[in-house]
């Protein structure tokens, strides 16, 4: 849920509610709302294929590779449906949530690899 905002003078009106948050000069207001992101084992993998190869080769990775990459572990597990993998809508989300960005080659933002410690076979490796 987006709340709107309001800024008279020196006082933030919080829309839907009669609640003043005082401003000084220079000061800008954000109000945030966290959201849940249904992500799936697609999505961790391209997560997982941007982190092991920034750690591995000390550099972004670009589109071409991330494909390749993200094609032959599809290829390689049965548990996996060639279908179901839409690679280029699932980059674009993942860019659009802030998981990943793109500077000259992909990388993951800090929410990108604070929900990659969340993936799966993560949470198996810490019990």
């Amino acid at each position: 849920m987006i709340f709107g905002l309001l800024a008279w003078s020196s006082n933030l009106l919080l829309c839907g509610t009669t609640d003043t948050v005082p401003l000084t000069k220079y000061e800008f207001a954000t109000l945030t709302t966290t959201k849940s992101i249904a992500m799936d084992k697609y999505d961790y993998m391209i997560l997982d294929i941007i982190q092991t190869y920034k750690q591995e080769q000390q550099a972004h990775i670009r589109l071409a590779v991330l494909e390749r990459n993200f094609w032959k572990r599809i290829e390689a597990d049965t548990d996996l449906s060639v279908g179901q993998a839409r690679i280029g809508e699932r980059i674009t989300n993942l860019y659009l949530d802030g998981m990943l960005q793109n500077k000259n080659g992909y990388t993951l933002t800090k929410k990108g690899r604070e929900q990659l410690a969340l993936a799966p076979w993560k949470q198996n490796e810490l019990v």
